[in-house]
């Protein structure tokens, strides 16, 4: 326990949408995902995926293998950062995380990794079933437990439905959908875009990862139920879960299934809850359906707001009976290293306990915007990089300093693995306008995922620490 004016609790972490990994139980081999094994040559790479894909489909047998400590880019669903960083940050409070120093009775933070592909009623049963164990190993303690994205629809139906309320005294969802998102039927309708790499998505990676999402129960239980997100050309809004204009009929009965889950958590939460929301990022909030004279559907022309994390709307994850709603600018796939999003969790795991109050987030002075203009760069390239400085109050703040800086993070999947660059030179942003702040710096010559980091600064208000996470790489050769 961090400090003992901390009630008695453990923490029990549940990862989001692929971000568990998987593996064969007969042969122990990661089938989702073990980036060191893609293949270096590019003609062994299409077999790999017809593997990949395969062993994925539901109702394939795979089991949990831990949580994802790797960078995967699969968008347009979210650019995921290894979970590992927010395992590394707890054990900075003060968590006993580490299971090679600490035995399992001694430590007070688990990780729920789970098959994502199946339904979340399921993985909530095993999630109950693992708190309970847990508890009695810690003589009988509560747990708090953080879920990441469907990791807290897990944790929900855990709690609501498997009778976890009795085991949990409070659950802090990062970037949950209590309404689901639209961008689960972007998946189902259109698979993923871009699949760990540029070079991998030319080998018609959408069709089928269509496909593959089509399979998984679950993908169907993080459709908007209440959200009329969908909308006919003559502004008729359209219901996803009628399915004859879009979905197999082999998939309907998941999609009822789907639409049934989300409606019966839509309940006042028994323990108290606490939501971090990533918020200023475009995120597909609303979708146009052209519709034949027959009625079918043409492809779905998704349109963005900034009301979001980039993959859930803030409506969908700021849950309606939270205690307390934390907005940080933040990304869905790394809201939870997110330095303004762990000062606000270190308050309410641990700060808030101590005699006398202290502000909840180093961001408290300022709200900033910062986005980079790409996923991927060619090497040498062009990249954009912006901000957009605001008071509390929502003025434009004209005075701050903005620096940046790359930090080579790994290679690319299937990609020599090699050293990356040193960190590079700081370079300031110029003001643009009201707020505004940009530059086009020159992306690094070295294939790799980086980092940009923002410094924001404004005299008489505390630093406020961004991130961009974005990859270099090459064009395919033809």
């Amino acid at each position: 326990m961090p400090n003992s004016r901390v009630p008695d609790h453990f923490l029990v972490f549940v990862p989001g949408y692929m971000g568990s990994k998987l593996r064969d139980p007969l042969t122990k081999e990661t089938r989702w995902i073990d980036l060191s094994r893609i293949p270096l040559n590019p003609f062994q790479i299409e077999g790999w995926l017809d593997q990949l894909m395969s062993s994925l489909a539901w109702p394939s047998a795979l089991e949990p293998a831990g949580i994802l400590d790797e960078i995967v880019i699969l968008q347009p669903w979210a650019k995921m950062e290894e979970y590992s960083r927010l395992r590394a940050a707890l054990s900075s409070m003060g968590y006993k995380v580490d299971p090679v120093r600490y035995a399992e009775s001694e430590r007070d933070y688990f990780e729920f990794p789970y098959d994502w592909r199946q339904s979340n009623r399921d993985s909530g049963k095993q999630l109950a079933a693992a708190i309970a164990r847990w508890s009695e190993l810690r003589g009988g303690a509560k747990a708090w437990v953080i879920g990441h994205s469907n990791g807290g629809v897990v944790a929900r139906w855990a709690i609501e439905k498997e009778g976890a309320a009795a085991l949990v005294d409070r659950l802090l969802l990062f970037g949950s959908p209590y309404d689901g998102t639209p961008k689960a039927m972007r998946l189902v309708t259109s698979g993923i875009d871009t699949f760990l790499r540029m070079r991998f998505s030319i080998l018609n990676i959408q069709e089928r990862t269509r496909a593959l999402f089509r399979s998984f129960p679950s993908v169907y239980q993080i459709i908007p139920v209440d959200d009329p997100f969908l909308r006919g050309t003559n502004n008729e809004v359209l219901d996803p879960f009628d399915g004859a204009g879009w979905l197999p009929p082999e998939a309907h009965a998941m999609l009822k299934d789907g639409k049934a889950l989300t409606e019966s958590l839509k309940v006042s939460p028994s323990v108290e809850t606490i939501c971090f929301i990533g918020v200023k990022r475009p995120t597909a909030t609303f979708g146009i359906v052209p519709l034949s004279a027959q009625g079918a559907w043409g492809p779905v022309e998704w349109r963005e707001t900034d009301a979001g994390d980039a993959t859930i709307p803030q409506r969908s994850a700021a849950h309606p009976g939270a205690r307390h709603t934390y907005p940080v600018v933040a990304g869905h796939g790394d809201i939870y290293v997110n330095d303004g999003a762990l000062t606000a969790l270190q308050w309410e795991l641990f700060d808030k306990y101590q005699t006398g109050a202290r502000a909840v987030a180093a961001t408290a002075d300022l709200r900033v915007e910062f986005v980079v203009d790409a996923d991927f760069v060619v090497p040498g390239g062009q990249l954009g990089a912006r901000a957009t400085v605001h008071d509390t109050a929502g003025l434009p703040v004209n005075n701050a300093q903005v620096t940046v800086r790359l930090v080579w993070r790994g290679p690319l999947p299937g990609a020599a693995r090699i050293t990356g660059p040193g960190p590079g030179r700081s370079a300031t942003l110029a003001q643009t306008g009201d707020g505004g702040y940009a530059r086009q710096l020159v992306a690094p010559a070295a294939e790799g995922y980086y980092t940009l980091l923002a410094r924001v600064e404004r005299p008489g208000a505390a630093p406020v620490l961004l991130e961009e996470l974005f990859g270099v790489e090459a064009p395919a050769r033809p």
